[in-house]
């Protein structure tokens, strides 16, 4: 057993002890771990191996984030999208309703459609399968920052910041991430390689 499989059990056990010199060491044998296979001084403890198990899904997610350009595809192919998601929206609208062309405010009533169309199609989509038609296409998904399939609380929030036109200005900024990643605690990784691993 090489010494990142012991620390696997170091940093879930009551009885671990930071060390300035010597990093992790056990607080009753006051030594590094040196086991083999098992430790006989191990003790679980749940919250320290969910904290380390959560910050080894994090590691796994940051190494496996789309890329820029994948995102920048991504937003593409979606618009697109959910352009044709609203042009067939209005065309019901005007089926069903035809005087809607004859509305006073017939811009507003579209921009907020177009809004509507753009929340509706990126939150049905990820929330049945975390991938948009975009996601789909670059072999990318939306998880939660524990790897999860984000709720449904957060897809909505994330579909909400979308059509703040400053949100996607954001991935400029961050380097894998835009506004409705960061402010949902979400993260768009590569589908294949990170599920591989986690």
């Amino acid at each position: 057993m090489n010494r990142e499989h012991q620390l696997r059990f170091c940093k879930a056990c009551l009885h671990q002890k930071n060390d300035n010199e010597r990093g992790l060491i056990c607080r009753i044998t006051h030594d590094t771990p040196n086991f083999t296979s098992e430790c006989t001084t191990y003790h679980e403890d749940k919250f320290l191996k969910n904290k380390y198990e959560l910050h080894e899904v994090a590691k796994c997610l940051q190494c496996h984030q789309a890329s820029k350009g994948q995102r920048i595809v991504n937003g593409l192919i979606d618009w697109a999208f959910s352009f044709l998601f609203f042009i067939l929206t209005i065309n019901l609208f005007n089926v069903v309703i035809p005087e809607t062309n004859q509305m006073p405010n017939l811009i507003v009533f579209k921009y907020t459609l177009g809004a509507v169309a753009i929340i509706l199609y990126y939150s049905i989509m990820e929330s049945i399968t975390g991938r948009t038609f975009g996601k789909m296409i670059t072999g990318t998904k939306v998880v939660s920052e524990s790897g999860q399939q984000p709720p449904l609380s957060s897809i909505l929030m994330r579909s909400v910041y979308r059509i703040i036109p400053i949100d996607w200005l954001s991935l400029l900024y961050w380097k894998y991430e835009c506004g409705h990643d960061r402010w949902t605690k979400t993260r768009v990784v590569l589908y294949q390689a990170a599920f591989k691993q986690l």
